[in-house]
């Protein structure tokens, strides 16, 4: 299965968003979950902190299409080919293509999770 460029989208750190280091993982699951209320996506919350969430943490759907995302509100670790590839294998679960998957971090990736 490939894996399409948008499939990891980074939140990067600049000046004007210094606050988002303080949010804590639920918090940033609930930003990111707004950006994409704001552009018009049903927004399913399936995260959890206090357990496994199948590597989901939003489901999106709008207008026939459906996308799953996965947050990562690391500050101290670069996010790796292995959250990449976890994705991966839980959008063929759900038998999506990868263009179907998105990643947003606050960290960065690494050159292999790039």
């Amino acid at each position: 299965m490939a894996i399409a460029p948008d499939v990891a989208v980074q939140v990067a750190a600049t000046a004007e968003t210094p606050q988002l280091r303080h949010l804590d993982a639920e918090e940033f699951e609930w930003l990111v979950g707004e950006v994409f209320r704001r552009d018009g996506w049903k927004v399913e919350e399936t995260g959890r902190q206090d357990g496994p969430d199948g590597n989901v943490d939003l489901g999106l759907s709008k207008a026939g299409e459906r996308r799953l995302v996965q947050c990562k509100h690391w500050t101290s670790w670069h996010v790796g080919v292995d959250e990449v590839r976890k994705l991966a294998g839980t959008l063929l679960r759900e038998r999506l293509d990868g263009s179907e998957g998105i990643l947003v971090t606050y960290s960065e990736f690494t050159p292999p999770g790039s």
